[in-house]
């Protein structure tokens, strides 16, 4: 399968990682932008639906799912406000973001709609937050970083009993 898609471009366009180990953020820092760690799926949606991979209809059902499994509206605004932070999304995505919900407003029942009222107001006050994104790595040294990983792996045993980092 890889000599039919060696040569073949990006075939991977990009890679979300669920950190429900809470792994810390600086280990995916040499891949750029192309791996994206994510601590729900609300952070995938979004990105997704930035890149025009999901429709606003995709979004209100992970918006609703999200409410569902008991998230707030801050909890999930607070998850888009890290990947602002992080340089992932970028305002003019929050303004598409907010025009897609508004849009569908009339199709969403009320209970999803009033969470979801709740999350616009909470994600309009991050107009302000605008930071450079990673790099989009073209050359990644994945086996050099396979060797990094198993030499911290290593250096943090200690008489054989496995150290957390």
């Amino acid at each position: 399968m890889h000599g039919r898609l060696a040569g073949a471009g990006d075939v991977v366009r990009r890679i979300f990682i669920h950190l429900d180990r809470r792994s810390p953020l600086e280990r995916f820092a040499p891949y750029g932008a192309r791996v994206v760690a994510n601590y729900n799926y609300f952070q995938v949606a979004v990105l997704l639906f930035d890149a025009g991979l999901l429709s606003g209809a995709g979004l209100v059902r992970v918006l609703t799912a999200m409410a569902a499994a008991g998230y707030t509206p801050e909890r999930v605004a607070n998850s888009v406000q890290d990947l602002m932070r992080r340089g992932f999304v970028q305002p003019p995505a929050i303004r598409k973001l907010t025009a897609a919900l508004d849009a569908l407003e009339a199709s969403v029942d009320r209970p999803a709609w009033r969470f979801i009222h709740k999350f616009e107001d909470v994600i309009a006050g991050l107009e302000h937050l605008q930071r450079a994104g990673p790099p989009w790595e073209t050359e990644i040294n994945y086996l050099g970083l396979y060797h990094e990983a198993r030499f911290r792996q290593q250096q943090h045993r200690l008489f054989g009993i496995r150290l957390l980092d």
